[in-house]
């Protein structure tokens, strides 16, 4: 008889456990295809962190299936670019949808109109950002933009300016406050939650587009462009480049049982409608791996691809 199996899934914040509570139990429930006596396991840790620090914790084989956001970064790690300084052994499982940007907003009273007006007008924004400590992805993508256009953080605040701790405990809850009144700028992602929309109406806003040349450099290093459509906000008339913060990947080590992935995978597509149910808000399109499969952006694993061929999502050569 095969041996039992412990499987390790971090997935950091409620949006994430929502998603690996269902598939666990899917997986070992009832009619579970593991062996008799495995078990699922889910653990979540502060979620900024959590999805930086994941595909290093997985890698580390401390978790056998991960998360992260954006999709890209998953990329970064499996290529040894920076902040990752050495390859990591991932293949991917899936990429929900998750219709996402980096967004740096200004209010319109502050007369800034470029990110390079804040460095050369030495402005000291109350700056609204992620809370944590540790490192979340918007922190970090906000410190490497703002290096590229020569400053940082710490310079905003030696000009006088103030890291405000207002950020919301849910951006999803449309009756949550959704910033201090005294904000000047916010550097953030989440932009489909009711947060942003909130902000946007309540205040008279400005998005600041990242230059074309700091795209570019961006780019070269592995982080993907995007834009916040024309209209997609109130006042936003034209696009607005920025980086791209779209889906949420879900990865494993690349040496993942076969078998496990493919029920993996398995289970997701099984429970499509208990996904959309759950995360109506941040899943910006309905669960289906039709439409996510093309959009993974590393190699899916192959126990994975196995299922996905065999039900028509994938097309084998």
């Amino acid at each position: 008889m095969p041996e039992p199996v412990d499987l390790k899934i971090l997935a950091t914040g409620a949006n994430w456990m929502n998603v690996s509570g269902i598939i666990a139990v899917a997986m070992n429930s009832y009619y579970s295809p593991l062996p008799p006596g495995s078990v699922v396991s889910t653990s979540t840790m502060d979620p900024g962190y959590g999805s930086m620090e994941s595909p290093r914790l997985v890698a580390e084989g401390r978790y056998d299936i991960g998360f992260t956001t954006p999709s890209w970064y998953a990329c970064l790690a499996l290529e040894g670019k920076p902040p990752f300084n050495t390859p990591l052994p991932l293949r991917a499982l899936a990429a929900f949808p998750h219709d996402d940007r980096m967004a740096f907003l200004v209010r319109r009273e502050t007369g800034l109109k470029s990110i390079r007006d804040i460095r050369d007008r030495k402005y000291p924004l109350r700056y609204s950002i992620p809370v944590v400590d540790q490192s979340h992805p918007a922190i970090w993508a906000t410190d490497e933009v703002f290096a590229e256009y020569g400053f940082s953080r710490a310079d905003i605040e030696a000009w006088g300016g103030t890291r405000l701790r207002d950020r919301p405990k849910t951006q999803s809850d449309p009756s949550a406050k959704p910033i201090s009144d005294d904000w000047e700028a916010l550097f953030d992602e989440a932009i489909m939650t009711p947060r942003w929309k909130n902000i946007i109406n309540l205040y008279d806003t400005t998005f600041l587009s990242v230059d074309d040349d700091v795209l570019t450099r961006l780019e070269a290093r592995g982080m993907r462009r995007g834009v916040i459509e024309k209209g997609r906000f109130k006042n936003v008339d034209a696009d607005v480049p920025t980086l791209d913060f779209s889906d949420w990947l879900i990865f494993c080590r690349d040496d993942l049982a076969d078998s496990i992935a493919y029920h993996f995978v398995k289970a997701i597509d099984d429970n499509r409608a208990a996904f959309n149910k759950r995360i109506p808000v941040a899943i910006t399109s309905p669960i289906d791996p039709a439409a996510f499969v093309p959009r993974i952006p590393i190699p899916i694993h192959p126990g994975a691809a196995q299922y996905y061929a065999e039900k028509g999502y994938l097309v084998t050569s």
